[in-house]
């Protein structure tokens, strides 16, 4: 059985895309510098949701500033949902308030 990899790219995307490894010794095409947008949503017992929303930028620090600019310029072109008003905190944080999981 020979294992291939795959990429799965959405064609609205501008990134590379996802690949999927199918075997040992494959190059991992990655982009040297850039900004990855994520949503998340969180449904939480009782019917309660909850929307995470972050950036991060990567790369030289002389590039991190201009891609993390250019990604929220793209993101507003594309006319994104409003999301409501919440509260500013790191994961550890929220999921101490909000979830009974210990966290360390």
């Amino acid at each position: 059985m020979a294992l291939t990899d795959e990429y799965l790219h959405d064609k609205a995307q501008t990134s590379l895309g996802i690949k999927r490894r199918g075997g040992a010794g494959v190059e991992i095409k990655a982009l040297v510098s850039g900004c990855d947008a994520e949503l998340t949503v969180l449904a939480l017992p009782h019917g309660k949701t909850w929307w995470t929303f972050g950036y991060e930028a990567f790369g030289t620090l002389d590039r991190v500033e201009h891609d993390l600019a250019a990604t929220v310029a793209l993101l507003n072109v594309r006319s994104p949902p409003r999301l409501p008003p919440g509260e500013a905190a790191s994961y550890p944080t929220w999921l101490a308030a909000h979830t009974s999981f210990p966290v360390q």
